[in-house]
């Protein structure tokens, strides 16, 4: 007789690794860490489905937010105004010898 799993069922650790590529052990150091939404179960991990589905969006989320923060800005076509302040003098640049 074959044990049929409820789709309500939490992810094994082993299911979990599967599903990420990985093996059992990044998923339960994961879990340690509190990176992957787990439950100690015993010595088994144990992931509640929805928590593991709204924290791996969430972490897609930021990880894509990381790398569009680290491209390069855009150029902008908008001259910046003047302020209304008139800038303070500054020091004079230093005047750089004339090599020949």
């Amino acid at each position: 007789m074959s044990e049929t799993r409820s789709a309500e069922a939490p992810y094994t650790a082993h299911e979990v690794a599967e599903m990420l590529s990985c093996s059992e052990y990044i998923v339960n150091q994961r879990a340690v860490r509190g990176d992957l939404p787990g439950i100690q179960w015993g010595r088994s991990w144990v992931f509640p489905r929805g928590a593991l589905h709204a924290q791996l969006d969430r972490l897609a989320l930021e990880a894509a937010s990381e790398r569009a923060a680290s491209r390069a800005p855009a150029v902008s076509l908008v001259q910046p105004t003047p302020s209304a302040a008139p800038r303070k003098p500054g020091r004079a640049p230093k005047v750089l010898p004339v090599l020949r």
